[in-house]
């Protein structure tokens, strides 16, 4: 923004010069216009107005004095001149000039001098020539001597502050408010005291010498509580200009307990009230600020720009300097990671007020960057504190706005990662940081929110996890909710998504799975839980398989297989041996083959009496496919006790007395894979 209005400021300077050489239908001044509607509208694109303000003979853009070099250029001082000679304290423009505008506004310019006497000065000639869209004096930045107002365009007189200011008169906030914005100069505090004093004199002739000095005494404590300066630098301010004030006012401190206290704060004899060492925050800021942006990270241990920081960046963020609050975090972020404790509580403090004040802009990307540094804090520091909460505070407060946007959920990632692996111990903290992490976890873990992550997945975060990982980490704070949803759900798309997160949960899941188990519930229900049980167990858990095996419904029983398999092991397959009797006769083809994917050895010798019998089961086509089952897993175990069986199949043949094809082929392959080996 400031280049721009830099930029225009020259254009500016260049027409009102040229306005005063060329007619105004020359070409040059054309050409002058058009570049000056140009650079206007380039400026205004970048801000809601553009405002060029003195201040102490200092130019403001803004309300921020340009760097010194800057003020030094020659079309910066001629236009300051400009303003002075013609008693313009500021200048703003808004969008929406015209170029006719702008044009009336540089002939008056140009005339004003000898008009204004008689034309009731500039705001009532631009008035009179329809110029809207350019405001003098809109806001008034004043120097503070004895020849100026010291509240100048409040609602307020200067007696009725300086009354406020000894408590003698009541103000509304606002107007508090807007005394605070005012009050930053050096020049600032001294002519208020000065007026404050000048008003004792003429309006309390007859009050006695401690009065006065109680007086005076309480304007500065009041002064200290509508600005932004503390006592001491209050004082400092007034001592200095002290030596410049009316000999009446002087005098009116020649003795008392605070003429003590301002002869303390007096600058040396050599140094000016100029140059006193005092300075007002927001210079103490600006200049802190600068250096923070060039990598000097020093000014961050001090107490006093920490105070300050805050309001600086609300300034930054009002004005929409993005680029130099994206400067500023990265430079936070380093103090955030490697400087001293103190240091690295106090950054993650602003950061946290950073994050409210992007919250109410509604700035919910910039959040969700600037939370990654704060996430990185949170997984570095190992002790408590009331930054901590805070931020932790934040964090929750963001990631429940992300988990209820409906297709951003995976963004949440890094926020719920970090608390889980705080809350689990999976990363070194303190019990009051766990605790902390776990209350975090169970406030996210509402109905919403669950009711939000249980719908169809979105969109993929940055870090490649889909948006279910956030409710595998909610989900495993509260399991009991989800087996529940699963239990009473009427959506496969739904059950799906809870099983998924549950089976990535791992082996916390299983007891709660276990539990289930041996509860009621519809047949898609316990088959879930079987199914979960097989994901999220392990060898102890077979026992609580076992009679799964026996369930009456079939879909049950091969859930319980696969649960099974998925274990393993050599108990698992001595389980499904075991039922092979009990299971539904169609399941004994799987099981087989299960036992030959576990590489069973001791279901040999059943396989074998599988291939030689005749009267297992009752339904032909189901024996002759257990027989071919059974057949292929002894040749994929290369059972050479199974070569006898296996041979007596491939010769015989004839339809009574004979193996079906399907039969005989199972075994003459069975039997090649065993001479293989």
């Amino acid at each position: 923004m400031k280049k721009q209005a830099v930029d225009f400021l020259f254009v500016l300077n260049a027409s009102i010069t040229n306005i005063r050489l060329y007619p105004p239908s020359s070409a040059i001044i054309q050409n002058s216009l058009e570049r000056l509607e140009k650079a206007l509208n380039e400026a205004l694109a970048v801000s809601s107005s553009l405002e060029f303000a003195e201040s102490e003979k200092t130019l403001l853009i803004n309300g921020e004095p340009l760097p010194e070099k800057e003020q030094q250029k020659p079309q910066i001082r001629s236009f300051l001149s400009l303003m002075l000679d013609s008693n313009i304290k500021s200048l703003t423009f808004f969008p929406g000039v015209t170029r006719p505008e702008i044009s009336n506004f540089l002939q008056l310019m140009e005339n004003f001098s000898r008009q204004a006497a008689d034309a009731g000065g500039l705001a009532k000639m631009m008035a009179d020539q329809a110029i809207s869209h350019i405001a003098i004096d809109e806001k008034v930045y004043v120097q503070m001597d004895s020849d100026h107002q010291i509240v100048s365009g409040l609602d307020i007189s200067d007696e009725d502050f300086v009354r406020y200011l000894i408590g003698e008169q009541s103000v509304d906030q606002k107007t508090i408010d807007q005394v605070r914005e005012m009050a930053g100069s050096p020049g600032w505090f001294a002519g208020v005291f000065q007026a404050g004093a000048r008003y004792l004199i003429e309006a309390k002739p007859e009050a006695a010498k401690k009065d006065i000095d109680s007086m005076l005494t309480r304007m500065i404590d009041s002064l200290e509580k509508v600005s932004d300066s503390d006592r001491q630098q209050i004082l400092g301010f007034i001592a200095a200009a002290l030596p410049d004030m009316d000999e009446d006012v002087k005098a009116l401190l020649d003795t008392g307990k605070l003429r003590e206290l301002l002869d303390k704060f007096q600058p040396p004899p050599d140094q000016s009230a100029q140059e006193t060492v005092y300075r007002s925050p927001a210079e103490i800021g600006r200049d802190a600020l600068t250096r923070i942006l060039k990598g000097d990270r020093t000014p961050l241990a001090d107490t006093r720009i920490i105070e300050l920081l805050p309001k600086m960046v609300s300034q930054i963020m009002d004005k929409n300097k993005d680029d130099m609050l994206e400067a500023l975090t990265q430079q936070m972020k380093k103090s955030l990671l490697y400087d001293s404790p103190e240091v690295r509580k106090a950054v993650a403090g602003i950061m946290a007020e950073i994050d409210e004040k992007m919250e109410a802009g509604q700035l919910l990307e910039k959040r969700i960057a600037l939370s990654k540094k704060l996430v990185e804090w949170i997984r570095a520091e190992e002790t408590i504190s009331a930054e901590y909460q805070s931020v932790t505070g934040r964090l929750e407060n963001l990631a429940q706005t992300i988990l209820t946007q409906g297709n951003l959920a995976g963004e949440a990632d890094h926020i719920l990662e970090a608390y889980a692996l705080i809350k689990d111990g999976d990363l070194s903290k303190e019990e009051a940081i766990q605790a902390l992490a776990a209350n975090m976890l169970q406030n996210l873990s509402t109905d919403h929110i669950l009711e939000m992550l249980l719908q169809e997945p979105r969109k993929t975060s940055d870090s490649g996890k889909d948006d279910i990982y956030s409710l595998v980490i909610l989900g495993s704070t509260t399991i009991e909710r989800l087996l529940d949803r699963l239990r009473d759900s009427h959506g496969m798309s739904e059950r799906n998504r809870i099983v998924q997160a549950i089976s990535r949960m791992g082996r916390p899941a299983a007891k709660p799975v276990v539990d289930r188990l041996g509860q009621k519930g519809p047949w898609y229900y316990i088959r879930n839980l079987t199914l979960l049980l097989g994901r999220v167990g392990d060898q102890s858990h077979l026992s609580d398989l076992e009679p799964m095996l026996m369930y009456p419904d079939y879909r049950i029983q091969l859930e319980a297989v696969k649960s099974i398999q998925a274990i393993g092991g050599e108990k698992g397959g001595d389980m499904l041996l075991k039922h092979i009797p009990a299971v539904d006769p169609n399941l004994v083809g799987y099981i087989i083959s299960v036992l030959g994917a576990l590489k069973y050895r001791p279901a040999v010798p059943y396989l074998v009496n599988l291939v030689e019998s005749r009267s297992l089961w009752q339904n032909k086509a189901v024996q002759d496919e257990i027989r071919a089952k059974a057949c292929e897993v002894l040749g994929r175990m290369q059972a050479q006790e199974a070569v006898s069986a296996l041979e007596k199949i491939v010769r015989t043949k004839g339809f009574f007395r004979g193996y079906t094809e399907t039969v005989r082929s199972a075994a003459l392959k069975a039997l090649a894979n065993i001479k293989r080996g």
